[in-house]
C-alpha cells in the first residue's frame, strides 16, 4: 500500500493529539539532524554556492527522496519531512557561519562527523536496534 501524508505540519497535530512520544521525537529530530550535515559539505567544499543554493539543493533532495518513497511505496511520503530535512539544512548554514569565523577551523568537519554517528545511531536503534551493543540501548 501507499502511505502519504499531504498536511504540512502534521506532527504538531499530532503532538496536541497525543503527547510528545519517542517516535514523534525520533521522526522531528531525525529528519532535523539528517540535513545538516548535507548543508555543511555545500557550503565547505562548494564555495561559489550561496546560502540560496544550499537551502534549494537541501529541499530537492528531500523532495526527491520523498517522490521515490510516494511512487514506489518504500515508505511514507510525508511533506513535513520535506520541511524538516529542508529546515535542518538551514540550521547546517546557520552552524557552520556560527563555528567558521576561524578561517582555520577544523569545527565543521567534526560536527559532521558527530552528526553523521548520531544519524547512524538514531537509524540502527529504529529498524535494527539487535546491532547496537547491550549497554548502549
Amino acid at each position: 500500500g501507499y502511505n502519504a501524508n499531504f498536511i504540512l505540519f502534521d506532527f504538531v497535530n499530532q503532538y496536541h493529539n497525543q503527547g510528545l512520544s519517542q517516535t514523534l521525537l525520533i521522526n522531528i529530530l531525525g529528519n532535523l539532524a539528517l540535513f545538516i550535515p548535507l548543508s555543511i559539505i555545500l557550503i565547505n567544499y562548494f564555495k561559489f554556492l550561496t546560502c540560496s543554493n544550499i537551502i534549494f539543493a537541501n529541499f530537492i533532495t528531500s523532495l526527491s527522496f520523498e517522490l521515490i518513497q510516494l511512487s514506489t511505496g518504500w515508505g511514507i511520503f510525508d511533506v513535513d519531512d520535506i520541511f524538516l530535512n529542508t529546515l535542518g539544512g538551514i540550521i547546517g548554514i546557520i552552524i557552520y557561519h556560527l563555528i567558521t569565523k576561524n578561517k582555520h577551523s577544523k569545527i565543521p568537519s567534526t560536527i559532521f562527523l558527530i552528526n553523521f554517528g548520531i544519524i547512524g545511531y538514531i537509524s540502527l536503534y529504529k529498524f535494527y536496534p539487535i546491532l547496537l551493543p547491550s549497554f548502549i540501548i
